[in-house]
């Protein structure tokens, strides 16, 4: 499913949300390298997309964004629950490597009320943005 498909399958009883939006940094520079890269960039996206979905509460929901980018969709979060999330994930992320190239996954965070979905989702974008722009956040994907 979609975002807005998620979205609208959660109702109206839900009054926050968090959405988080992760780019995986350096990704073009793997998928080019001669030999091995486009086994190397398809492995680190199926890796990825499979850590990012066994670090999720059942009632949260990931999609691919496009790319190298993902969306990550937390409902009736507070701020530890993004904490937990996020450790869950860099936790999981460690346990598997990705060929021999180090890659950094960047993310911006936006929590508010549901019924400002478009405008939640555009904001965590925009931080996902301006941190890979200034690299100051992100973490590995060994290897």
């Amino acid at each position: 499913h979609g975002l807005k498909e998620f979205i609208i399958s959660l109702g109206p009883e839900i009054p926050r949300i968090a959405i988080i939006c992760f780019d995986l940094d350096n990704f073009k520079k793997l998928q080019d390298k001669p030999g091995n890269g486009h086994q190397w960039g398809d492995q680190a996206l199926e890796t990825f997309a499979y850590v990012l979905q066994h670090s999720l509460r059942h009632t949260d929901a990931a999609v691919r964004d496009g790319g190298d980018e993902f969306c990550v969709i937390l409902p009736g979060v507070v701020n530890e629950n993004i904490k937990t999330f996020l450790g869950r994930l860099w936790l999981n992320l460690d346990k598997n490597l990705v060929g021999s190239e180090r890659l950094k996954t960047t993310y911006g965070i936006s929590v508010g009320l549901s019924k400002n979905f478009s405008e939640k989702y555009e904001e965590a974008r925009s931080k996902m943005e301006r941190e890979k722009q200034t690299r100051h956040r992100g973490r590995e994907l060994l290897h």
